[in-house]
């Protein structure tokens, strides 16, 4: 039914021809623009409605940050074609937007269909059990600034436009809770993938305008910490993030780290590291590591240590 409905509101692309539009043509064009732009929102609006309960433990951290990544590519998708944009400045074929259109439907798909197996699971849960976390209070020293980060540029984005698009109607606006974490991490592979998709539609232009985007996403991140974390989790789920990332860690603080491999159960750290108790700022330091390789149960860490214990609690 979704994808259904959408293809309704784009069908008066299809009639358009690439030169000589008329007045009639071009409004049909804006329309189907329009219905992207709600489609896409609705999409941007899933990510808001997660929560995360107590059976995550030790991995909630992680996780957040871990969608708060996937939903910033998918906001810097739309930046880039313009669907934050009254003006709606787009440079995508009437093929290229049944794609995307095709391609956001899927991601609400994925978002509708595990929020009802939740809220079947959770009808028939003990309420003690039901317990969530609060990002606002449960997260750490290190990965509550990179959260607060991400989830600013969502809302400068939000910001570009005077008046933000209102989404189709196809997503409940009420909170809902995660309970196991394999099921997230088979949404976040699932919409990843369809990221991919939506990305290599893009024309080449569009691709420069991406790593723009991103090298402006990471620079206005200042806690050099709350970088180095991006560059760990980012890896993955947004590789041109992590690539520019690191490019700025390493500007930053003068380090390198490439080529670096770890296997087995082994547990790396890559770059400087503070403590809560550290009160003298981020340190400059020259540090260059190449072609390293870490496997079994080696614990490793590539960087200073300031005050206090590690992360690894050593």
């Amino acid at each position: 039914m979704i994808l259904f409905t959408f293809l309704l509101d784009l069908s008066p692309i299809l009639l358009i021809p690439h030169h000589g539009m008329s007045g009639a043509e071009i409004f049909g064009l804006a329309g189907g623009v329009a219905a992207l732009a709600g489609v896409f929102t609705s999409c941007i609006d899933c990510f808001e409605y997660i929560q995360f309960s107590r059976h995550f433990g030790a991995d909630y951290q992680r996780s957040v940050l871990k969608l708060d990544i996937v939903a910033n590519r998918l906001g810097r998708w739309g930046e880039t074609i313009g669907l934050y944009d009254t003006a709606f400045t787009i440079d995508l074929s009437a093929k290229q937007m049944i794609i995307a259109g095709e391609t956001l439907g899927e991601i609400l798909t994925l978002f509708q269909e595990l929020e009802q197996k939740i809220r079947k699971f959770a009808a028939k849960t003990k309420q003690e059990d039901l317990l969530v976390f609060n990002p606002d209070l449960d997260l750490d020293s290190l990965h509550e600034p990179l959260h607060k980060q991400l989830r600013g540029l969502a809302i400068s984005r939000q910001k570009l436009s005077k008046t933000r698009h209102k989404s189709v109607g196809l997503v409940q606006k009420a909170m809902w809770a995660l309970y196991e974490k394999n099921r997230l991490e088979v949404l976040i592979d699932d919409v990843r993938i369809l990221v991919d998709a939506l990305i290599d539609i893009l024309p080449e232009t569009a691709v420069a305008s991406q790593r723009r985007i991103a090298t402006w996403e990471a620079s206005s991140i200042k806690d050099s910490a709350a970088v180095q974390l991006l560059v760990d989790l980012a890896n993955k789920d947004d590789p041109l993030l992590h690539e520019v990332a690191e490019e700025i860690l390493e500007k930053r603080n003068g380090q390198v780290f490439k080529n670096n491999v770890a296997v087995g159960n082994s547990r790396v750290r890559m770059g400087d590291e503070y403590s809560d108790g550290w009160i003298q700022g981020a340190q400059k330091s020259s540090q260059v590591w190449e072609r390293n390789k870490v496997s079994d149960e080696a614990i490793v860490q590539m960087g200073n240590r300031y005050g206090g214990k590690g992360i690894f609690g050593d």
